[in-house]
C-alpha cells in the first residue's frame, strides 16, 4: 500500500507539472471530498487514476479519487455527458478501496467501468499515458465493469449466473427476443452491456404500480460478487 501510494504521488507530482499533457480535454466541473467546486478543461488518465484539471492559466492540477467526490464533462468527441465518482469499492469481502469510476449506464442496473489493469506497473516517467482519447474509450474491452443494484456490485464476468436469472424472470421473453432480433452473442461484452441498456428501458416504462426504486448513481459503499 505505501509504495502505490508513493507512486500515486509522483504522478500527481509529474501531472501537476505537465501543462501540454496529450488527450482530448473537455470544459467541465470537478467537487472534491470537502464540497469545493472547481471547473476547468478536464482529463482522466485511466492508468495513474487521476484526474487533471487545466486551468485558465495553463496550470494543471492533478487529483487523486482520495480528493475527488465526482466530476462530469461533455464530451466533445463522443457527443455524451460523462460523469465519474468516486467510491469505497469492495474489492474483497473484508476490503476496501478508493477508486474511481465511470458511470457507464444509468438505470435500476447501475453499470460503472474502469480500464483492465495489466500486469506492467505505471511508467512514472511518462504519466500521461492512458489520458482519456476517443479510441481508448471505444475499446469496450479495454475496460471492466460493474454492475450496481440492490446496494450490491457484480463483476460484468458472472453475467450469466449473477444478472441474467433475474432479468430473465421479469423479462424472458422481452429479453429472448431483443437477443434474437438483433442475433448478437450474450458472451461478448458489448452484447451485456445492451441487454442491460435494454433491460433498464423495460424496467423504467413498466407501469408505476409495478415499478422498484431505481440504485442511486453516486455510491459509497456496496458489497459484490467478484472483482
Amino acid at each position: 500500500m505505501k509504495k502505490w501510494l508513493l507512486v500515486m504521488a509522483i504522478c500527481l507530482i509529474t501531472l501537476g507539472k505537465t501543462a501540454a499533457s496529450p488527450g482530448n480535454w473537455n470544459t467541465g466541473k470537478l467537487v472534491l471530498r470537502n464540497g469545493t467546486v472547481v471547473t476547468g478543461e478536464i482529463n482522466y488518465n485511466w492508468k495513474a487514476e487521476i484526474v487533471q484539471l487545466r486551468m485558465p492559466s495553463g496550470t494543471v492540477k492533478a487529483y487523486s479519487a482520495f480528493q475527488v467526490d465526482h466530476f462530469i464533462y461533455f464530451d466533445n468527441g463522443q457527443n455524451t455527458l460523462r460523469k465519474f465518482v468516486s467510491i469505497d469499492y469492495p474489492v474483497r469481502r473484508t476490503l476496501t478501496r478508493q477508486l474511481i469510476l465511470e458511470e457507464f449506464t444509468s438505470g435500476p442496473y447501475m453499470v460503472y467501468r474502469r480500464l483492465r489493469h495489466g500486469r506492467e506497473p505505471i511508467k512514472v516517467a511518462q504519466p500521461v499515458l492512458y489520458a482519456d482519447d476517443s479510441e481508448l474509450v471505444k475499446d469496450y474491452d479495454s475496460f471492466n465493469y460493474y454492475v450496481y443494484t440492490n446496494n450490491t456490485f457484480t463483476n460484468l464476468d458472472y453475467f450469466d449466473r449473477e444478472l441474467w436469472p433475474q432479468m430473465e424472470q421479469e423479462f424472458g421473453d422481452e429479453l429472448k427476443q431483443f437477443i434474437q432480433t438483433r442475433q448478437i452473442n450474450i458472451s461478448s461484452t458489448v452484447a451485456r452491456l445492451m441487454i442491460i441498456s435494454h433491460y433498464n428501458y423495460l424496467k423504467d416504462n413498466m407501469p408505476q404500480a409495478e415499478e422498484s426504486p431505481a440504485s442511486t448513481s453516486v455510491i459509497r459503499s456496496g458489497t459484490t460478487v467478484g472483482e
